[in-house]
């Protein structure tokens, strides 16, 4: 049970680096493109 149970946290902890890097990458990307409108800086916060 123990062995399953770290396996899931480690599975969520790997999908929530991925989402972090994801976000952070956009974050990048919309800076290289300029200003942007309230709506994309409201998404990609």
């Amino acid at each position: 049970m123990i062995s399953t149970a770290q396996a899931t946290v480690q599975q969520k902890q790997t999908a929530v680096m991925k989402r972090k890097e994801n976000d952070s990458y956009k974050r990048k990307v919309r800076q290289r493109k300029g200003p942007t409108s309230c709506k994309d800086k409201h998404i990609y916060r």
